[in-house]
C-alpha cells in the first residue's frame, strides 16, 4: 500500500520540520507534488487524514473514500458534535490511533468502494456533511439568507 501512497504535509509547518522528519523516517514515501488539495483528492482512491479539520470535511462533501485519525484528547469537540463523530467511529471511518487507521487502511484498499459505498458507511457521511459541511449548491444564497438575519438581529438589539 505504501507504494501508492502521497504524504502531503499541513501548509503551515510551524518550525516543526514534518516533511523532513516524515522524509528521514519514510524514504521511500513519496511526497505529495502540491497540485491544489481539491485536484489531489478528487484524484485519490482514498485519502488518510490525521486531523479532523477542513480537508475532512472536503473529502466527505466530495465523497472520497476518508479514514480518520486523531488523538481526541489534543482535539477536543462540542458535546453536541459527540454523537456525529460516534456514527463516524461506528462505520470505520474515524479511528483513534494511526495504527488502527493503517488496520482500516489495509483491509479496505483494494476496494474501498466496498466499504465506503455501503448505505450505513453513506448515510453517516451525508449526515454528517449536512450538519458540518453545508455543501449546498444554492450556498451563496443561504449565506445571504444568514447574513441578513443576523443582520436584523443586530439592528433590533441595538434598538
Amino acid at each position: 500500500v505504501r507504494r501508492h501512497m502521497r504524504f502531503r504535509a499541513y501548509a503551515v509547518d510551524f518550525s516543526w520540520h514534518v516533511q523532513k522528519r516524515i522524509s528521514d523516517s519514510f524514504p521511500d514515501l513519496p511526497l505529495d507534488d502540491g497540485r491544489p488539495i481539491d485536484k489531489r483528492i478528487n484524484e485519490s482512491r482514498l485519502v488518510v487524514i490525521d486531523h479532523p479539520t477542513t480537508t475532512m470535511l472536503e473529502t466527505f462533501v466530495s465523497n472520497v473514500p476518508t479514514i480518520l485519525f486523531y488523538d481526541t484528547q489534543r482535539w477536543e469537540a462540542r458535546d453536541e458534535a459527540e454523537p456525529y463523530l460516534e456514527s463516524l467511529r461506528r462505520v470505520g471511518i474515524s479511528w483513534g490511533s494511526p495504527e488502527e487507521a493503517a488496520a482500516k487502511l489495509e483491509a479496505v484498499y483494494d476496494e474501498p468502494w466496498a466499504w465506503w459505498g455501503s448505505k450505513e458507511v453513506q448515510d453517516v457521511r451525508r449526515e454528517f456533511v449536512e450538519r458540518y459541511a453545508y455543501a449546498r449548491k444554492d450556498w451563496a444564497h443561504c449565506w445571504a439568507e444568514a447574513l441578513k438575519r443576523e443582520v436584523a438581529l443586530s439592528q433590533a438589539r441595538v434598538k
